[in-house]
């Protein structure tokens, strides 16, 4: 059953951008999740970018609040990496 449910065991070669983003208090998910998943992605060489905060908690995403100092900026990130995404060679990790 968990293999089933792990994405990590289930990426496509054709897998679209991933934007990874996890704070390292999520006391839901445990962030090393986000670090398994950002190795497999590595190691595949599927594009993708992977922002780590040390503090946010989970939820921090929709919740500005809950976001803090250090995870606040994680649109600004998100918003760069998406004008940034090219299309021209899906193998490269941004």
């Amino acid at each position: 059953m968990r293999d089933s449910l792990s994405i990590e065991l289930h990426l496509p070669d054709d897998m679209p951008p991933v934007f990874l983003t996890n704070c390292d208090d999520d006391p839901v998910i445990n962030p090393r999740n986000s670090y398994l998943l950002d190795s497999v992605l590595t190691a595949r060489r599927l594009p993708h970018t992977f922002q780590r905060y040390r503090t946010g908690g989970h939820g921090f995403g929709v919740d500005s609040l809950k976001a803090g100092p250090e995870a606040i900026g994680w649109k600004v990130a998100f918003l760069k990496w998406l004008g940034n995404l090219s299309y021209t060679n899906p193998g490269t990790v941004l």
